[in-house]
């Protein structure tokens, strides 16, 4: 929640009462690149957040610490890649990857409270701001725009009792209203950003997180945790109270999952999260990705505010697979020479990339406007994995790159750079001869084998040895034979089948009438046809003309 303008709510019972929508942009900034997280334990004797400890803080200062080593490049921190902010008169992407975020550093402060702390006497938030102010300068912080200050206060050792705070109203303390909030002040010339939480094992109130059973061995440290990414991931999307938030309901990332919780791996640790709302899905998730990201520069024709722009995905056949909203109507308008990004999932397999990328214009006109016209002047369309790792990019400008207008309202992008990729040659180590035998029978005293041509010479494999059981009229016989090493599919060169007569007394050389041979490889990877070939028959072997040539990738 931010402060003032809107409450977490206590009971997700009561957060579900509140229909969700998606958050609209408010134009202001959003926490960039290595965002750092700092934690003040404002603990004086007898108040405690672990009992185990003589600090009286212990697991949560731990694992808090962990979460955030653990937390760059992970499908978690990338729903936040969604929420754009402003940076200058352009959009600028909230960055995950590697060093994105990280723990900044952390305090034990035993000093007393100025109040009771108690539900008669609460703490105010100008108590907790004081804190932030106290701790920066003890410990020389730097305040900036991306770096943010939690206060923890913990439970009355001899009560049990949660220290009780009210927010800047007044009026909605954590005894009536929340368990978390955040909000920024100004600092030195700079505003800092700042979150209060509660100590979340206190469930009477309502600030279970929707945490049952214990992750990390100390539940109440698992709850802490899931409290404290709510808070975040709202200051990262909204750290001034004009980032994200839903215009009707004042709702932010956080609030519209509030109590709602997953348990996520990252670098092999897990952790009790709350889930965050994806504006892609109108859901709440606690994964994000892979995605696309559009940046898009108009040039010296704007995009009015009630006209709206698409981009279709697609394949490199031209089949749509995916369109995304570039702006919806009525979001503010793009001026000329503005930048705007968009992001959206990428739900294709890893394997499937760009094609081409159509843009469209529509124009929604009122009163007496006609349709609109925008000049592009570049466009950026990066795929990106769930961890945030770039896969491919195409960059087009030109000036202008395309003019969309009422009468030509879309323009087609090629992404040679952003092509499916070829995947490696699979190989194999298996080959299987599925032979059928037509009107004319192998006899059991004949014998069949085949020659395969492969790098490194031609190998044999016998199909049907002498003495062998006849291959009857109009019979199936199928064979398996191992490969070394294994070969990639094209490998495969002439397949040569020849019959052998072992005549004894009185008999001629036998017949054979081949009427289907099929042929399949096998490897790791699965099977992958060879040959595929039948005839009335196929082939007659006599002894005057005893073997039969196929030729690789014949009826696949």
């Amino acid at each position: 929640m931010k402060q003032i303008a809107t409450i977490a709510l206590l009971a997700a019972s009561l957060n579900a009462l509140q229909a969700a929508n998606n958050l609209n942009n408010h134009g202001g900034p959003t926490m960039q690149n290595q965002v750092k997280a700092f934690f003040i334990y404002w603990m004086p004797s007898g108040v405690v957040l672990d009992t185990s400890v003589t600090d009286g803080v212990g697991n949560f200062e731990t694992l808090s610490k962990r979460f955030f080593d653990d937390l760059s490049a992970t499908s978690f921190y990338n729903i936040v890649t969604q929420y754009p902010g402003q940076c200058g008169s352009n959009q600028c992407v909230v960055q995950n990857g590697p060093a994105a975020a990280r723990f900044g550093g952390s305090w034990v402060d035993a000093q007393a409270y100025p109040h009771a702390g108690t539900r008669a006497d609460p703490l105010g938030d100008s108590d907790i701001q004081n804190e932030v102010r106290r701790a920066v300068n003890q410990n020389h912080w730097t305040v900036d725009a991306n770096s943010e200050f939690f206060v923890i206060t913990g439970v009355f050792k001899n009560t049990g009792k949660g220290v009780e705070e009210c927010d800047s109203s007044g009026s909605n303390c954590t005894f009536n209203a929340f368990c978390a909030y955040h909000g920024n002040f100004g600092f030195n010339g700079t505003q800092a950003l700042y979150a209060y939480l509660s100590d979340a094992s206190f469930n009477s109130a309502g600030c279970g997180e929707g945490i049952s059973t214990a992750t990390n061995t100390q539940l109440a440290s698992d709850r802490e945790v899931a409290l404290m990414t709510h808070e975040f991931i709202e200051t990262v999307t909204d750290p001034q109270g004009n980032g994200w938030w839903d215009s009707s309901t004042g709702s932010e990332i956080g609030d519209n999952c509030n109590q709602i919780a997953a348990v996520v791996t990252m670098n092999g640790n897990r952790y009790a999260v709350q889930q965050e709302w994806s504006n892609d899905t109108a859901s709440c998730v606690s994964t994000f990705g892979p995605s696309i990201q559009f940046t898009i520069g108009t040039g010296g024709d704007d995009l009015r505010g009630d006209s709206s722009a698409t981009a279709s995905l697609q394949r490199p056949a031209g089949a749509t697979f995916e369109t995304v909203n570039l702006k919806k109507q009525n979001d503010s308008g793009w001026g000329n020479n503005t930048g705007h990004i968009a992001v959206a999932g990428f739900n294709q397999p890893s394997q499937t990339a760009l094609g081409q990328i159509l843009v469209r214009l529509t124009s929604h006109n009122s009163g007496v406007e006609t349709n609109d016209n925008w000049n592009i002047q570049n466009l950026t369309a990066k795929v990106l994995t769930s961890s945030g790792t770039l896969l491919c990019q195409q960059t087009l400008a030109g000036n202008p790159l395309a003019r969309l207008t009422g009468s030509a309202p879309t323009a087609l992008f090629a992404t040679p750079n952003c092509q499916p990729p070829i995947p490696p040659a699979a190989t194999f180590s298996q080959i299987t001869f599925n032979i059928g035998t037509g009107g004319d029978d192998l006899r059991g005293d004949s014998s069949a084998t085949v020659s395969v041509a492969l790098p490194g010479g031609a190998k044999t494999f016998t199909l049907k040895a002498q003495g062998e059981s006849s291959w009857d009229n109009n019979s199936a016989h199928t064979k398996t034979f191992t490969i070394s090493p294994a070969v990639t599919l094209a490998a495969f060169g002439n397949i040569n089948i020849t019959l052998t007569s072992h005549n004894s007394f009185t008999e001629t050389d036998d017949n054979w009438n081949i009427q289907s041979v099929g042929i399949t490889a096998a490897g790791s990877s699965g099977s992958a046809c060879v040959l595929n070939q039948s005839g009335n028959p196929l082939s007659r072997l006599t002894g005057s003309a005893g073997t039969v040539t196929l030729h690789p990738r014949t009826g696949c």
